[in-house]
């Protein structure tokens, strides 16, 4: 009698370590389930870490604005100082061809002085031309930076009431964040009564 109570209880113990073992494997199972979830709710932002990363980006924005000025006030300067070296150097040319141009008044005839007031004269023209070219290319910068002018004041509207929409925003998702809350409280009440 003895051996067939023990080999019930044997077949008893069998049985509910084989049970155990698949509440074990369901268990598991529900634990990489429950993980998983917590994964997937973890890679989606709240809104107060979407907040931060609109706060983020826009100082990166205007981080990102800063240097570009900056370094397009580098290459403005840079074409300005070029130009600079060009007209001196230009202005250098003609000085040295009017200096090696000048005739010896001991030596020289009056054809040559008329030459050499003819040339003179000619230079007076180029100079005088390209005094108006520049003058053409300074009015029309002078345009250009007008219109740019009413340009950034435009953006700068833009920008201000940019600014403005987005605060309304902030204020409404703000409104929008208590009326959930509300939500879920009366809900929770209502469920529980």
């Amino acid at each position: 009698m003895k051996s067939l109570d023990d080999l019930a209880s044997r077949e008893e113990t069998s049985a509910k370590e084989s049970k155990l073992a698949t509440l074990k494997i369901d268990l598991a199972e529900k634990s990489n389930k429950v993980s998983e979830l917590e994964s997937q709710l973890d890679k989606v932002p709240s809104s107060y870490e979407l907040n931060q990363y609109q706060k983020r980006f826009v100082e990166l924005d205007s981080e990102l604005a800063a240097e570009f000025s900056a370094t397009q006030r580098y290459f403005v300067m840079y074409n300005t100082l070029l130009d600079q070296r060009g007209f001196t150097q230009k202005s250098i040319d003609i000085l040295e061809s009017v200096l090696d141009s000048i005739p010896d008044p001991k030596y020289s005839s009056s054809t040559v002085k008329a030459q050499f007031v003819e040339k003179l004269s000619n230079l007076q023209q180029n100079l005088d031309n390209a005094k108006s070219n520049y003058q053409s290319i300074l009015s029309s910068q002078e345009a250009k930076k007008t219109g740019a002018e009413a340009e950034l004041s435009k953006l700068l509207e833009l920008q201000r009431a940019y600014g403005s929409l987005v605060k309304e925003m902030r204020d409404e998702m703000k409104k929008h964040e208590r009326l959930t809350l509300k939500i879920q409280e009366s809900t929770s009440r209502n469920q529980k009564q």
